[in-house]
């Protein structure tokens, strides 16, 4: 205390002001605090509810106490970043014992897993008050626990969460390359504030009195920290340490401190009357700067008027000079607002244009000299649609392209062609008749000349499909089997109802097999109950059940939990599965060799027991899944060796990819390590938004090829458009195989050859949907920003098909970067498309591609589709992403990004 008072005096600040200023928050954030309402049973840590008290193990209520008897109560509650809790309850026990009061990541799909901290207390056989405090570190849902494993009654009432009257809810501090330290503070309630420097030896060398500011350089490199103090009841301090070296000047741009220059974004600019507005954007050095208020100005409001943003709108002809001012610092635009009365030219860059299906894009320019606010227009959009120029084809047919403007126009005819070997994902596949092909958890076959892709139709999956953007449309509620042939895997003809008497339980995770003794078509699909077993004389069917196997597989926990079929060049046949209950144990299974009506029991090879979640990463290194176990189990062979593989257990959702590979399909697997690798390319995307079905391996006239064919449902809870999701895996000199994420491709099964198509999305998690849950760095990406990591996030917002778009916004002022380093490009032109919303107001908001951007500052309380054009690529590699420089309280989000290469560019 004596420290904290002679810093205070040191400073100027009189200690007779000592005293807690009490903030006006009686309000109890925990519902039913008092239990005077009934609590809530079991819970399972999933429940998403808050409201109300769930419970885990032996709990009761006693009168209006929460009782517990080896067991928790535990309640959901949202908190924000940087503000101190109390937590107060009251507590007595029959027995001495140590109740604990857990803080849990609200956020994760398990919260008790991830626990943020953990306390522990004595309870004694008469109450006590207990009160303890939480600083949450990120704006979100938290889960606390309160109890005891202890067999022991322990009772528990008037348990209250509120805000502190006083805490200091961020410190944050940053050195420039001449020794500056700054500093931004802030605190809630409290008398005095002081912010103190000290040297590594503990000396003090400077003290402030502002939230935000600079101390004088320091002139030694070393550590130093940075101690804020908030006179109150108690007495809060918070440090941060900060190093003073040789890299500090390298690093000061993305550092705290003081503003030391403005740049405008462009010194000339030239608008003309009734035009549209131009944008100047002030940069501030360093980007992190705690003093970024722009004071924006026109010499003339007649000519050129200028919004609190630098939004720049002509009122009439002449010259006006546009200064951003910051403090001291300043720059100036010069505008030229020209009247623009007559029209001296105007052309279309193309008059014909050619296509292929799918998304392949180009981009047209009206040629209109002076320049002049075009609308373009399709004729028909659902061949080819247009914006602001960038011509997107759809399907085949024609469309005329039209830019018009003041009473006049330019015209181009496009005409989109068909073709016959695109597999497009991230959209529902169609069957020859144009309708939906609704298969899952399935497989395909060649028999003779055909491939026969069969799987199950779920009863939600039409209703999903028909308005995707409405989400999940219920459980996997089984309707049939089906069952679709195709000569090259690409078209495929529906086949129809392949039962002659139809199921009655719950079909999934099936195969087919033709046995070479019986002549017969074996299909075999866990059931509920049992596993089912159905032949037919041809691969269309019809299939009639043979029988129904409801006794135990010989396996951990007697069931399968994921299976597929695969029937290995020799004619054998298997069940790939991993055990029910967890997942944890992964077997290859032969079926009896007579006829594939039952399994050998004696031949079964237990491959793997995934016992801790360890696996083996893309660099090499062993690393922990969020979940052991493995699903989505599937085999595929490649020159002569077996690949067995499967995915997280986030139940049809995106999911990292695990193989572990053996010279024998019943062998050892990845017998040097013991451990599954996780496939390589897979993880940038979660395997392209999928969890693994199965595979089919093309035996074609120039090479073998692997296609990974991949389930994207998640129970139609709408994350992302389409069901399935294919890719071609390709398998190095070592036997390593590679997920190569495309969205677009072609397929040569008579070669077994593929390439990208021109539809093709270059951009990794596009959509911001593969991590399943609310992130702050979605995978395939990288954020910063100023503010401890929380400005950039996937957020939920309606209107979209899928569950989460990406938003920077901050309840202070921020500075945040989302970013994609995009490599392995083909040198060329290309064209950026996003969604985007925007509550405008930022100082900087924009989207970029390499040196190419467009603003995004202004207000767009809508989703719109923006476009970047003429993005030229020659070193293979680019990076994109979204850039904020802001106020508190703005926001902006975007969604469905995609980068695409031009036709003929």
């Amino acid at each position: 205390m004596k420290r904290i008072i002679s810093i205070l005096t040191a400073v100027g600040i009189s200690i007779c002001t000592y005293g807690a200023t009490t903030l006006a928050n009686d309000g109890n954030l925990f519902a039913n605090g008092g239990f005077d309402e009934e609590i809530y049973g079991e819970g399972n840590w999933k429940f998403p509810q808050s409201g109300n008290w769930y419970t885990e193990g032996k709990v009761e209520k006693s009168q209006n106490e929460a009782v517990t008897n080896s067991g928790y109560i535990y309640q959901r509650v949202a908190l924000e970043k940087g503000v101190t809790y109390e937590l107060s309850f009251s507590v007595k026990a029959e027995g001495e014992c140590t109740p604990d009061i857990n803080w849990c990541d609200g956020a994760e799909e398990w919260p008790a897993v991830n626990g943020i901290k953990n306390e522990m207390i004595t309870a004694e056989t008469e109450w006590d008050k207990i009160t303890l405090e939480f600083e949450a570190p990120n704006t979100q849902d938290y889960v606390v626990s309160i109890g005891t494993w202890d067999e022991v009654k322990v009772y528990f009432d008037d348990i209250t969460l509120t805000e502190a009257d006083s805490y200091i809810s961020k410190l944050r501090t940053g050195v420039n390359g001449d020794g500056e330290i700054s500093y931004i503070a802030d605190h809630t309630g409290g008398s005095a504030f002081v912010a103190a420097l000290y040297d590594s030896n503990g000396k003090l060398v400077g003290c402030r009195t502002d939230k935000t500011g600079t101390f004088d350089a320091v002139q030694d490199y070393g550590t130093y920290t940075v101690k804020a103090f908030l006179v109150s009841e108690p007495i809060r301090v918070k440090s941060q340490g900060i190093i003073y070296d040789e890299n500090s000047r390298d690093n000061e741009e993305h550092s705290i401190g003081t503003a030391k220059s403005l740049t405008l974004s462009k010194h000339n600019m030239n608008l003309y009357v009734d035009g549209a507005d131009g944008v100047l954007d002030a940069v501030i050095s360093p980007e992190y700067a705690y003093n970024k208020d722009i004071i924006w100005n026109t010499s003339d409001e007649s000519i050129a008027a200028v919004s609190s943003n630098g939004i720049v709108t002509p009122v009439s002809e002449g010259t006006a000079t546009i200064t951003a001012s910051n403090g001291a610092l300043s720059d100036c635009c010069t505008v030229r607002v020209h009247a623009d009365n007559k029209l001296f030219a105007y052309s279309m860059s193309e008059q014909k244009l050619t296509l292929p299906e799918g998304g392949a894009v180009t981009v047209l320019r009206a040629i209109i000299s002076p320049t002049k606010v075009v609308e373009w227009t399709s004729s028909n959009e659902a061949v080819a649609t247009v914006n602001n120029g960038v011509v997107t084809s759809v399907k085949p047919g024609k469309a005329t392209i039209t830019a018009a403007f003041e009473g006049r126009s330019v015209k181009c005819d496009v005409t989109v062609t068909e073709v016959k070997n695109l597999i497009t994902n991230d959209a529902f596949y169609t069957d020859t008749d144009g309708n939906n092909i609704y298969s899952q958890g399935g497989g395909i076959y060649k028999f003779g000349d055909k491939y026969y892709w069969y799987g199950i139709r779920y009863e939600e999956a039409p209703i999903y499909a028909e308005n995707p953007e409405n989400g999940k449309a219920g459980n996997a509620r089984f309707d049939t089997f089906t069952c679709y042939s195709s000569t090259d895997l690409v078209n495929w003809k529906n086949e129809g109802d392949i039962f002659s008497d139809k199921p009655d339980g719950w079909g999934g995770r099936m195969g087919v097999a033709y046995n070479e003794n019986t002549k017969k078509y074996v299909l075999i699909s866990q059931y509920a109950p049992g596993t089912l077993f159905a032949v037919s004389d041809k691969p269309e069917g019809p299939f009639k059940i043979d029988h129904i196997k409801q006794d135990a597989f010989p396996i951990e926990n007697n069931i399968t939990g994921d299976q597929t079929v695969f029937q290995d060049d020799d004619g054998k046949a298997y069940i790939i599965c991993s055990s029910a209950s967890g997942r944890e144990y992964q077997y290859v299974i032969p079926l009896r060799e007579s006829d594939f009506l039952d399994i050998d029991a004696d031949n079964i090879k237990m491959l793997y027991h995934d016992a801790d979640g360890k696996y083996i990463d893309e660099n090499g290194e062993i690393t922990t899944k969020e979940k052991k176990g493995i699903e989505g189990n599937s085999m595929f062979k490649y020159n002569g060796a077996y690949y067995f593989t499967g995915s997280d257990l986030f139940g049809w959702n995106s999911s990292n990819v695990y193989y572990l590979k053996s010279d024998e399909i019943l062998g050892d697997y990845n017998k040097n390590t013991g451990l599954p690798n996780i496939m390589d390319g897979a993880h940038a995307s979660y395997a392209h938004n999928s969890q693994a079905g199965f595979y089919v391996t093309v035996h074609g006239s120039e090479q073998d090829l692997v296609l990974y064919c991949g389930d994207r449902w998640a129970d139609f809870a709408g994350n992302g458009i389409g069901y399935n999701q294919w890719v071609p895996i390709t398998v190095d000199e070592n036997g390593t195989p590679h997920f190569n994420n495309v969205s677009q491709w072609k397929l040569d099964a008579a070669k077994g050859a593929w390439e990208i198509a021109e539809g093709n999305n270059y951009i990794q998690n596009p959509d911001f949907e593969c991590d399943r849950k609310a992130v702050f760095e979605p995978v395939g990406w990288r954020t910063c920003d100023n503010i401890g990591g929380i400005a950039n996030k996937n957020t939920e917002s309606p209107n979209t098909i899928g569950n989460f778009v990406w938003e920077q916004s901050a309840d202070e002022d921020y500075t945040a970067n989302l970013s994609q380093t995009i490599e392995n490009l083909p040198d060329g032109t290309y064209t950026l498309k996003a969604q985007v919303r925007s509550s405008g107001g930022q100082r900087i908001c924009r989207l970029y591609a390499g040196d190419k951007t467009i603003s995004v500052k202004h207000e767009i309380p809508e989703w719109t589709e923006v476009v970047i054009t003429d993005i030229e690529v020659y070193d293979g590699q680019l990076n994109i992403g979204l850039y904020s420089d802001s106020p508190a309280n703005t926001w902006v989000q975007t969604d469905n990004l995609s980068l695409i290469k031009n036709i003929g560019e």
